[in-house]
C-alpha cells in the first residue's frame, strides 16, 4: 500500500491519502482524526458544550470547500475540523462548540449557510434511517429495490415488504 501524508504545518488543513488495502497501522493513524474530536470533547468538558457533527456534500463545480462563518457563528465555536472524501466532494465537519451556546441553533445556521452554497446535508452513507430522502432519492430506491428487501426504512420510507404503506395489507 502507497500512502502519502502532507502536513504543512499544525495549524493549517492537511490531506491524507490511503489507497485500497490499508495495513493495521493505516487504520490506526486514520482513526485517530476520527477520534479527536470526541477526545477533545471528553478532556475539554468544562469549556466544550458538545459536538455539532455535519456531514455534507458539496455540488461538483465547488472549488472553495471551506465555509467562512460569519462573526456571530464563529465566536461560539472552540475548535473545527474537517475531513472528507477527495472524489465525491462529501466533508465531514465537525464543530466542537463553546460551553453554554445551543448547538441546534448553530447546527441550523451552519446548515442554512450550506444550503445556500448547495449543499447537500446529510451525505455520508446515504440519509440514513433519521432522514427523510428527497422524492428523487426515494424513487431511486423503488427502482434499485422493487421489494423493499435490502434496506427498508433509508430515509423515512416504508419498512415493508413491497413498499406497502403501515395499515395496508395486500391479498396478492
Amino acid at each position: 500500500m502507497k500512502r502519502a501524508a502532507i502536513w504543512p504545518n499544525a495549524f493549517q488543513p492537511h490531506m491524507e491519502i490511503i489507497s485500497s488495502a490499508p495495513t493495521k497501522k493505516a487504520r490506526r493513524l486514520s482513526s485517530i482524526g476520527l477520534l479527536s474530536v470526541v477526545r477533545y470533547r471528553a478532556v475539554h468538558a468544562k469549556t466544550v458544550e458538545d459536538i455539532v457533527a455535519l456531514d455534507i456534500a458539496l455540488p461538483r463545480n465547488t472549488l472553495d470547500w471551506f465555509e467562512r462563518l460569519p462573526a456571530e457563528i464563529e465566536k461560539k465555536i472552540d475548535v473545527t475540523m474537517y475531513c472528507g472524501h477527495f472524489f465525491c466532494h462529501v466533508l465531514h465537519q465537525e464543530y466542537l462548540v463553546k460551553k453554554g451556546e445551543d448547538c441546534e441553533a448553530l447546527k441550523k445556521a451552519i446548515l442554512a449557510l450550506l444550503e445556500e452554497r448547495g449543499a447537500k446535508y446529510p451525505a455520508e452513507h446515504n440519509v440514513g434511517h433519521l432522514y427523510e430522502a428527497e422524492e428523487s432519492l426515494k424513487k431511486f430506491y423503488r427502482d434499485l429495490d422493487p421489494t423493499n428487501a435490502f434496506n427498508p426504512g433509508l430515509g423515512q420510507t416504508s419498512y415493508l415488504l413491497n413498499w406497502q404503506t403501515p395499515g395496508y395489507h395486500s391479498d396478492q
